[in-house]
C-alpha cells in the first residue's frame, strides 16, 4: 500500500491554498513532541477481529525510527495507550454495541494483553506513556496529555501510529484546533484499508496537518537541528 501519494487535484488545491502541501519547514525541536498511538496487542489478535489491523505490522520499523531520532535530539516521545470503557456512553450499546463492545473493554482494560504495547515496538524508559479514554488524546475527558505538552511548552506533535482514520485523526484534528501544528507522517500511521488510510490523508493534508512521509520527516528534522546548531554558535 502506497502511504504517501496525495492525488494530483487535492495537491493542486493545497498548493493553491497555502503555496505548498507542507505547513512548516523547519521545527523547533525544544517545543516538539512524538505521539505514538495505540500501538497495543489488540491490534495484532487475530482472534478479536473488530480490532485486528494487519497493516500495523508494516510501520513498526519507521514508527521505531522516528522515536530513536526524537530521542537523539531530546524530542520526548509519547507513548498513548487506548482503553474502552462502559463510562463512554456514547460509544457504548449506542456505536458499538452487545459482545463486540465487551470484547473490546476486556481487551483493552490495563493488565490485559490486548492493552499492552507490541513488543516489536522499541519503548525506552525514558518515554512517556499517556492512558486515553476516547478516540483522540487531546480531549480533557480522554487523557492528560494536553496538561503534559502545555507543562513543556510543547506547540507541535508528531503523530504516528493507528488507526490512520481514526484514533491519529481524531487527535491530529483536535490538536489543530486547539493551536498545536501538526505533522502527519503518512506511512507511519496505518489503518485497516488503503482506501480509509487514502481518505484520511486527503482530509488531513488539506485543512488540519502537514503531510509527509518518514524520510521527509527525519530530514527536517535533521535540518532542523542543524540549523539550531548553527544558530547558538552564532
Amino acid at each position: 500500500m502506497d502511504n504517501s501519494v496525495i492525488p494530483d487535484e487535492i495537491r493542486q488545491r493545497v498548493e493553491y491554498r497555502r503555496g505548498s502541501l507542507a505547513t512548516m519547514e523547519r521545527l523547533d525541536l525544544t517545543r516538539t513532541a512524538l505521539l505514538v498511538m495505540d500501538v497495543q496487542n489488540f491490534y495484532w489478535m487475530e482472534d478479536l477481529p473488530v480490532a485486528y489491523a494487519p497493516d500495523m505490522a508494516n510501520i513498526v520499523d519507521k514508527v521505531n525510527a522516528i522515536a530513536a531520532l526524537c530521542r537523539q535530539l531530546s524530542v520526548p516521545v509519547f507513548w498513548i495507550q487506548h482503553m474502552f470503557t462502559e463510562s463512554w456512553t456514547s460509544w457504548y450499546e449506542k456505536t458499538t454495541k452487545g459482545e463486540v463492545a465487551r470484547a473490546l473493554i476486556e481487551n483493552t482494560t490495563p493488565g490485559s494483553r490486548g492493552f499492552e504495547i507490541h513488543d516489536s515496538m522499541d519503548v525506552q524508559p525514558g518515554d512517556q506513556r499517556v492512558l486515553k479514554t476516547r478516540y483522540s488524546a487531546m480531549l480533557h475527558n480522554s487523557s492528560d496529555l494536553d496538561l503534559q505538552l502545555l507543562a513543556r511548552r510543547i506547540d507541535t506533535l508528531i503523530i504516528t501510529g493507528g488507526l490512520t482514520n481514526c484514533c491519529c485523526e481524531s487527535t491530529a484534528r483536535d490538536a489543530m484546533m486547539m493551536d498545536y501544528n501538526v505533522v502527519f507522517v503518512s506511512d507511519a500511521n496505518a489503518s485497516r484499508s488503503a482506501a480509509q488510510h487514502q481518505a484520511s490523508l486527503v482530509s488531513l493534508v488539506q485543512l488540519f496537518a502537514d503531510v509527509r512521509d518518514t524520510a521527509s520527516l527525519m530530514e527536517m528534522m535533521k535540518l532542523s537541528s542543524d540549523s539550531s546548531a548553527l544558530e547558538v554558535e552564532e
